[in-house]
């Protein structure tokens, strides 16, 4: 009886030991809880495949390593520029060529709920997948559009263009990103045809201004010379009046 109640008392301790080591590694900063921060989202893996997307607060989770956390900050707003050297030159439809430079900002795509998980897991390098599909968007506007359009009043336009491209492949890859602003920040010809560029520039100028001026004349010498015409024309009809008077 004393050895059954020895051995009682140790599966006791044992188990007691067992319940302490458990209950600290459950309480422990990251085993069996965790915090996430306002500017990020807690995404849970379990066994190491993704199981769910918390929100900002304090959330528990099962002990590591059974389900691990990952915490990423998903309202950053990331900018990169695109079109510094030779990745700028793009050919027009018009078959000129143009140096473009433009930024893209972006973010991750928190409009649907898995948005954080695609963002993941989906896309091995966010930021150089942007560049690539960005530059490929922009290339694809530009090959559409005529210099003089690019260069002037058409810069908006291409700048929405290519963010509604860049958007739609992202969303077809999957990849959890939103764009939010694409900026067409230098459109120009290259350089060492530019000073001919500005000649024509010039000449287009010149042209606006003398048709401007061909028209404030105009608009100055025919009212006159209809005033002129009607005057003469009272006269004559004075003249035939009085001849017809002086005849009857």
């Amino acid at each position: 009886g004393g050895s059954g109640g020895g051995k009682g008392a140790g599966a006791f301790g044992f188990g007691l030991i067992l319940l302490i080591l458990v209950g600290v590694w459950f309480i422990m900063p990251g085993s069996g809880w965790y915090q996430v921060g306002p500017n990020q989202a807690g995404v849970v893996l379990r066994f190491g495949e993704y199981s769910r997307t918390t929100t900002p607060g304090f959330h528990f989770k099962l002990p590591s390593p059974i389900e691990t956390v990952m915490l990423p900050e998903v309202t950053t707003t990331n900018s990169i520029t695109i079109g510094q050297g030779p990745a700028g030159q793009m050919l027009t439809r018009d078959e000129n060529i143009v140096d473009i430079d433009f930024a893209v900002q972006w973010r991750v795509d928190l409009g649907y709920q898995e948005g954080v998980r695609d963002f993941l897991f989906n896309v091995r390098d966010p930021e150089g997948t942007v560049a690539d599909v960005a530059e490929s968007a922009m290339r694809e506007v530009v090959g559409t559009s005529d210099l003089q359009f690019i260069i002037t009043e058409g810069r908006a336009e291409v700048s929405r263009q290519t963010r509604e491209i860049l958007q739609e492949t992202l969303n077809e890859y999957e990849a959890g990103i939103e764009i939010l602003q694409v900026n067409l920040r230098n459109a120009q010809p290259p350089e060492r045809v530019i000073d001919a560029f500005r000649g024509v520039d010039i000449a287009q100028q010149e042209a606006e201004r003398a048709q401007l001026n061909a028209t404030a004349h105009a608009n100055r010498v025919i009212p006159e010379a209809r005033g002129v015409a009607a005057q003469l024309t009272q006269q004559a009809e004075a003249y035939r009046d009085s001849v017809i008077a002086e005849a009857q």
